[in-house]
């Protein structure tokens, strides 16, 4: 019960959240899916040593989603897979999923993995997180480790943080990742060319925007 009144407190709160980010937020997000000649594609699993577990998920058109954990379902006999699978219907875990968690995308070049994960604050804190960090592929896959995270400030250049403690997470299962349906995607900002923007808001909903962009504030996002 705990569970279900923060989600529904947050998903109000969230009610005033910035699409808009800070310019620095618009100059390091370059989303271009046809870079990944290699993908990943399954749900990455971490326990601390205090028994805290987070998850990643990658997805084969080279978005990633990070920042949910047990909370999100741990009152409610649900795991990941279940969680997953009732985002897709009910409209409060369907908000929680593709609005609320901290969504990116990622490269890879040979065994190692970049991501770039924003993370949009309330607009009465004006405030986002920058996530970008590094993983060492091993195992075949079924193991990433990582290099280095680190934190940046969307509005001082000079103010970051660098972690690179290890942390390990492990492959436990597959999903239905061919592609996201992330709010970023529906955001022009996130995309490296605008071509690939258009054709995905097109393709997703039906709307041409390539002479029309005042038709984008019409679409409803996730």
């Amino acid at each position: 019960m705990k569970t279900i009144l923060y989600i529904l407190l947050t998903i109000i709160l969230y009610s005033c959240y910035a699409v808009r980010p800070p310019r620095r937020v618009q100059q390091i997000f370059n989303y271009a899916p046809e870079i990944n000649s290699t993908s990943l594609c399954g749900i990455y699993k971490n326990i601390d040593h205090n028994g805290w577990t987070s998850y990643l998920l990658f997805y084969s058109d080279g978005t990633c989603v990070g920042g949910i954990n047990d909370s999100y379902f741990d009152n409610d006999s649900m795991d990941i897979n279940g969680f997953l699978k009732n985002a897709e219907e009910d409209s409060v875990l369907k908000h929680l999923f593709l609005r609320m968690s901290n969504w990116g995308y990622y490269t890879i070049s040979n065994d190692t993995i970049f991501t770039h994960i924003v993370r949009g604050r309330l607009k009465v804190n004006a405030y986002w997180d920058i996530f970008e960090s590094s993983y060492k592929i091993s195992h075949g896959g079924n193991q990433i480790e990582s290099i280095q995270f680190k934190w940046i400030d969307a509005f001082k250049d000079d103010n970051f943080t660098i972690d690179t403690n290890k942390v390990t997470y492990h492959l436990v299962d597959i999903f239905n990742c061919k592609e996201s349906n992330t709010w970023l995607k529906y955001q022009d900002w996130f995309w490296k060319n605008e071509m690939d923007f258009n054709d995905w808001i097109k393709y997703k909903t039906g709307v041409d925007i390539t002479n029309e962009k005042k038709a984008l504030k019409k679409i409803k996002t996730p």
